[in-house]
């Protein structure tokens, strides 16, 4: 069997608490066919000194702030490896991860092999959970599509089906690793899902992803647009059509609760066009699904968000 390079990418934009230990979990990664490349996009604290200390460990970059897509995919374009992995400079890798995937792509064909992850917010570490994928779809489009998103570092991709896509798209502020995975799915790339935890992802305030409401409509916007160029193309079967719904009337009862009512009720509109059932029976439970059908999603929330706090302090 033989023994790919991989090039293990890590943008960075003001990580200098974190990037260092992002780079150990590199460099000490127990396949030893690697390169570690690092983008520093523009950082406005101390991360280019951490970045500098690793030498000649590492290739590295610093240029003005373009964005996490943009610093990623001047990586790729650096990269040597056939194989690659991403990085998010706050968080880190086990040391197995490559070990146990490069396998993984060379015995089954896949473009690209996900597993799960941890994760904790840096307010509380002593609270950490287990993030897991659905782990099995036939239709890898509707695998994009689940609440639970493949995490930017979960896969390890085929260089060439990155290329193939142009990578991540540069314009968007957030919900780069959605739209890839999306547009890797409907250009017939092959998923493989490995059941293991192989890195950690730290929630800290002022990341891309803390600023869920901004997130949510940055969300709303891609899959609208996925949406109508997939029907445009003739390529929605009513089971895609119904998972891009339930995704969006998701992401509306997320706003609801962050008190954007305005928002949310259009994305339960768009969630509406999408498919007849507007995408409520797979964001709510049974009980949720019957209330909002009963008195809209609006005034379901706070009464749901009122019952399971009263079920919390009753244990």
């Amino acid at each position: 069997m033989s023994s790919p390079l991989v090039s293990i990418i890590i943008p960075c934009y003001n990580a200098e608490d974190f990037v260092s230990e992002a780079i150990d979990s590199a460099l000490g990664q127990s396949y030893p066919f690697k390169e570690v490349i690092v983008i520093d996009d523009g950082s406005k604290d101390d991360s280019l000194s951490a970045i500098k200390r690793f030498g000649n460990k590492i290739r590295w970059e610093s240029g003005p702030n373009k964005g996490g897509g943009a610093a990623r995919n001047r990586g790729l374009s650096l990269a040597n490896g056939d194989y690659i992995q991403f990085l998010d400079a706050d968080d880190f890798l086990d040391m197995e991860k490559l070990e146990k995937q490069v396998p993984l792509l060379l015995e089954t064909g896949a473009d690209l092999v996900y597993s799960d992850w941890r994760q904790y917010n840096i307010a509380r570490p002593d609270r950490v959970w287990i993030c897991r994928v659905i782990p099995k779809c036939e239709d890898p489009v509707i695998l994009t599509l689940q609440k639970q998103n493949i995490q930017t570092n979960a896969p390890l991709h085929k260089k060439k089906t990155l290329m193939d896509v142009k990578g991540f798209r540069e314009d968007l502020p957030c919900c780069q690793e959605r739209d890839l995975y999306i547009r890797l799915a409907c250009s017939a790339a092959q998923f493989f899902y490995f059941p293991a935890v192989f890195h950690t992802v730290r929630n800290r305030r002022g990341s891309v992803s803390s600023d869920e409401v901004r997130v949510r409509w940055w969300l709303h916007k891609l899959l609208s647009e996925i949406y109508d160029e997939l029907d445009q193309n003739g390529d929605l079967s009513d089971e895609r059509k119904r998972a891009f719904a339930t995704l969006v009337a998701s992401s509306a009862r997320r706003l609801l609760r962050f008190g954007d009512s305005k928002n949310a009720m259009e994305q339960f509109g768009t969630a509406y066009r999408m498919h007849p059932s507007g995408g409520l029976a797979g964001a709510y439970s049974r009980f949720g699904y019957y209330l909002a059908r009963l008195a809209g999603p609006e005034l379901a929330e706070p009464i749901l968000v009122w019952l399971k706090n009263m079920a919390a302090a009753l244990k």
